[in-house]
């Protein structure tokens, strides 16, 4: 599967952010099992920033699940996170590295813009 550049919905400040996809063999469109698989989702506020600069960095192991057997990725940035976001266009890009480090491939890049939220008692 090769990499799709991505423009996410805008966030609101202090709201939970989920980013969900699948992956499908290019060829025949059929799901890939990603089982196993480690999936990073990183959010930077420069694409030259470092990781530890990063805005917020989540990493997830996918079970052996329907979903995961299906080549459903789901990830979230939880709201306590957003929350120290500083209103702004961010970049993020999402990567997964399969069972026994057999390949590390970047599988979604894009921007998304952060906006001010105006309730803050959560």
């Amino acid at each position: 599967m090769a990499f799709q550049y991505t423009e996410l919905s805008d966030v609101i400040r202090g709201d939970t952010m989920g980013v969900s996809l699948y992956i499908k063999d290019s060829t025949t469109s059929a799901p890939i099992s990603v089982v196993g698989y480690t999936v990073t989702l990183t959010v930077k506020l420069s694409p030259d920033d470092t990781d530890l600069q990063a805005a917020a960095q989540v990493v997830r192991l996918l079970p052996d699940d329907a979903q995961a057997q299906a080549g459903q990725i789901a990830l979230v940035v939880p709201a306590d996170v957003t929350a120290l976001f500083e209103p702004g266009n961010y970049w993020y890009d999402i990567q997964y590295a399969a069972p026994q480090g057999a390949s590390v491939k970047t599988i979604a890049i894009g921007r998304f813009r952060v906006r001010s939220d105006i309730t803050r008692s959560f």
